[in-house]
């Protein structure tokens, strides 16, 4: 695949403007073996490229950014059965990172590179028909690996080292109550770092989540492919830090949210 960009930044106090095309040949390719029992391992490569907006000092605009992804695992759904097991080992490796100019820290410069490596776990289970469980698990570790000198080998800002959901709903497919369905799951976030120098961390944090659906073609044909519901994130309003730009300041996450929804599919 080629990928272009055009773009053309103006700095309306100096009443000047730059342009820039940059263009770059990006590629996937990827192999899987399926086994007769369900299980396919494979292995991917693939390679990216993305527009970064903003200009240095000099108000020269910023590069595209670019990766390149290896990715190891398999996928496994045993004979007969609709659960279905996923993992995977990968590593990223992305190159013109914004790092804060060491010269003028109220600009930016394209020097960094992060390497990222780890590990992803999912299952969905279904022990029996209406039941769904869904559990994932992601173990990522990213080094700033080109950069500042103060920020080599330190995590960047933001991402945590560990993430893990769990999910389980129940649809009623008969008696008074079909068409009902209801869930709940809780995901956790692990700590991060407010800086690239890693002198700030964030705790982590568990949020709990809830919805109850119903089914309106339960009670009559002609509302077939009709649903309502109402999810619930957050539901029980934890206080927790999303960010931070330092000691003294600080983001709160999203409170308790509640959405109702109704939907139709034709």
């Amino acid at each position: 695949m080629l990928d272009w960009t055009d773009s053309t930044t103006s700095d309306y106090l100096a009443y000047t403007s730059s342009a820039q095309s940059d263009a770059k040949l990006t590629w996937r390719a990827g192999m899987v073996y399926q086994f007769d029992f369900g299980l396919a391992p494979y292995f991917s490569y693939s390679t990216s490229f993305q527009p970064t907006i903003g200009v240095n000092a000099q108000s020269q605009p910023f590069k595209p950014t670019t990766a390149e992804q290896f990715e190891l695992g398999f996928k496994f759904q045993p004979t007969g059965f609709k659960s279905f097991f996923m993992a995977s080992l990968y590593q990223v490796t992305q190159q013109n990172v914004l790092t804060i100019d060491p010269g003028n820290v109220l600009f930016q410069v394209q020097t960094g590179e992060i390497r990222s490596k780890g590990i992803e776990l999912s299952a969905t289970l279904v022990p029996f028909d209406g039941l769904n469980i869904i559990a994932a698990y992601s173990y990522n570790d990213p080094v700033i690996t080109r950069g500042n000198s103060n920020d080599i080998g330190h995590m960047p800002a933001f991402v945590p080292n560990n993430t893990a959901s769990l999910w389980s709903d129940y649809t009623v497919h008969s008696g008074r109550l079909r068409g009902l369905q209801f869930g709940a799951g809780i995901r956790y976030v692990g700590f991060t770092y407010s800086d690239t120098t890693n002198t700030l961390q964030i705790p982590g944090y568990t949020l709990v989540d809830a919805m109850v659906g119903y089914d309106l073609g339960a009670l009559s044909p002609k509302l077939e492919g009709t649903k309502v519901a109402v999810n619930a994130a957050n539901l029980f309003n934890a206080r927790y830090i999303s960010e931070c730009s330092s000691a003294t300041n600080c983001v709160y996450g999203q409170g308790a949210t509640v959405l109702a929804t109704l939907r139709k599919m034709f």
